[in-house]
């Protein structure tokens, strides 16, 4: 299927998973997936339940960061947002209730206003350009704010991915691609169940379809279609370094109350029985990967009638190791991360704080040591 690219000049944006590509050969974003291998549990370390992300490690900060016990939190934008991604010096966001595109300096400082939409949903940044999932279009911005409109007429997109040349998105029953510079977009793969997760890497496109529970991958020209594995419950975010891939499941929502039975998985890029890494996660919402280690966030749990427990958190786990780091506790509705060399950052909805009439306050762009 191909589809022409238009060129045009405007904006971007909104919620729950945003696969962004980051600097320093960060890889994706965010995804989740299934069932450990019991024979493989007995070489692989066994798995492991990760902290409460409530409050393991220590006592929440006062802005809301939550101590996460190791790391002292810093917290570079007090405003509310749900997708995130990293670009050298630069970390771009979209906030929640505004739908605002803004750029926001590493090291600190006044955020710049890229753009707003209403209809924005997702994001991803390399080499200078932003990519934005908008009102069925992908929307392409320079750092000075001017637009093109890559690809419109899409169906519901919700996840974006930049490699080399090319964007990649999902859609509602399809993962699709498009050139940077502009050009017809073309079909990865048709008929998926509900793809939402989506990374880049290793020569080939990788997506969690939330629909009927697998986990897929193809070359880039969608060549080679492969499940690698299935049986997953509510897989979302995914990130891949070429050789494994990683991705959460969110677990089971029960009359707008979660169970907080997410899960944190890995299996080889080539096949084989995936690997539980870690269990009853409290709605996992994004991972990353940085060469030593995985990362992950928790969003929150959901209680009675659907309101949201400012309990989420980010955490690390070394490539072979068994036993998650607490990086951050007490976080409100995590939704996305992004690595930088020596820094894990992540934003949030702020969501318990919306409930409760006290919208945001305790959501925005956080940061800590990845050590």
């Amino acid at each position: 299927m191909v589809r022409s690219g238009l060129v045009l000049t405007v904006l971007l944006g909104a919620l729950v998973v945003a696969c962004t590509q980051a600097d320093d050969e960060q890889a994706s974003k965010g995804s989740n997936s299934g069932a450990a291998d019991a024979a493989d549990a007995a070489d692989d370390a066994a798995d492991v339940s990760a902290p409460d992300s409530g409050g393991a490690g220590g006592d929440s900060a006062g802005d809301g960061s939550g101590g996460g016990g190791a790391t002292a939190v810093v917290k570079l934008l007090d405003r509310p947002c749900f997708a995130l991604a990293l670009d050298g010096e630069f970390l771009y966001a979209l906030t929640r209730g505004d739908f605002t595109l803004l750029r926001v300096p590493v090291s600190g400082g006044p955020a710049q206003t890229i753009g707003t939409n209403t209809k924005m949903t997702a994001l991803a940044a390399s080499t200078g350009s932003v990519v934005v999932l908008a009102d069925g279009s992908v929307l392409k911005f320079a750092p000075d704010g001017a637009q093109t409109t890559l690809v419109q007429g899409l169906k519901k997109p919700s996840a974006v991915a930049i490699l080399d040349d090319h964007v990649y998105w999902t859609d509602v029953d399809a993962v699709e691609r498009a050139p940077l510079a502009g050009g017809a977009a073309a079909t990865v793969a048709a008929n998926q169940a509900a793809p939402t997760g989506l990374a880049v890497a290793g020569g080939r496109v990788f997506w969690t379809n939330r629909g009927d529970g697998t986990i897929a991958s193809a070359a880039l020209d969608g060549t080679d279609l492969t499940t690698l594995a299935s049986g997953q419950t509510q897989p979302n975010a995914i990130a891949s370094d070429g050789a494994t891939v990683y991705w959460t499941n969110r677990g089971t929502l029960f009359v707008d109350v979660s169970l907080d039975d997410g899960e944190l998985v890995r299996a080889a890029t080539t096949g084989g029985a995936p690997k539980v890494l870690a269990t009853s996660l409290n709605l996992p919402s994004a991972v990353a990967l940085d060469g030593a280690a995985v990362y992950w966030a928790n969003w929150g749990s959901l209680v009675a009638s659907g309101m949201p427990k400012p309990n989420g958190g980010v955490y690390k786990l070394g490539t072979g190791g068994t036993v998650p780091q607490v990086l951050a506790s007490g976080q409100d509705g995590v939704t996305a991360l992004a690595l930088g060399a020596n820094r894990v950052y992540w934003c949030a909805e702020g969501a318990a704080g919306a409930f409760s009439g006290d919208a945001g306050a305790t959501g925005g762009i956080y940061s800590a040591p990845n050590q």
